[in-house]
């Protein structure tokens, strides 16, 4: 049987915030029982000692630069979302809202992990195939095995009851898209689904 390797990551080098500054919200938060998450600032270029505190300037700042975020639904205290830039057409900015009292630290791969989170529907709200889609179909008819290979890798700590920026990717990397109005949802997995068996 022929194996196929897929690539994540390779057609587009993205930064992955592993050595991003991040100032830390003042911990524990105050207030009711389930605080709202707050913006924390992401800056590669910066000390975490020149970023803005979390709260509504670090919120303006990160919203301008990468676009207000739709988060998904959480799971385990988690929630990701995705926003883009109408002035830097293509880019998708990925954030993790830490919902919970402690640090939770991500591991990251590249395009994959914002890419394995959403699906791209057309203007008539019909899923589109990404690339990997295609891939993983042509395998299949031709009865042959993919491995999903990272390329580059690194981790984010999210700092408790803090939302972030925590990765980009060029929508090209994954899908291509001619010019048109599209939605970005959240992938689903088929393993919530109803499980049936036909006999």
């Amino acid at each position: 049987m022929l194996t196929v390797v897929r690539f994540i990551g390779l057609i587009l080098l993205i930064h992955v915030n592993q050595n991003a500054a991040v100032k830390s919200p003042p911990y524990p938060p105050t207030g009711d029982s389930k605080p709202q998450s707050i913006v924390a600032c992401v800056d590669s270029s910066k000390s975490a000692a020149e970023l803005p505190s979390p709260g509504p300037a670090c919120e303006k700042s990160e919203i301008a630069t990468r676009g207000e975020p739709f988060m998904f639904s959480e799971n385990d205290g988690l929630a990701f979302g995705i926003s883009a830039n109408p002035a830097k057409a293509g880019m998708l900015y990925m954030w993790a809202d830490n919902r919970t009292d402690k640090p939770i630290e991500l591991y990251l791969c590249c395009n994959s992990s914002l890419f394995e989170r959403i699906d791209i529907f057309d203007s008539d709200g019909h899923r589109l195939m990404s690339k990997d889609d295609e891939v993983l179909q042509k395998a299949h008819l031709e009865g042959t095995q993919t491995i999903e290979v990272c390329s580059c890798s690194g981790t984010v700590s999210v700092p408790p009851h803090t939302k972030q920026f925590v990765m980009s990717a060029d929508i090209s990397a994954a899908y291509t898209l001619p010019p048109g109005r599209y939605t970005v949802g959240e992938r689903r997995p088929a393993t919530k689904g109803l499980k049936i068996l036909i006999p």
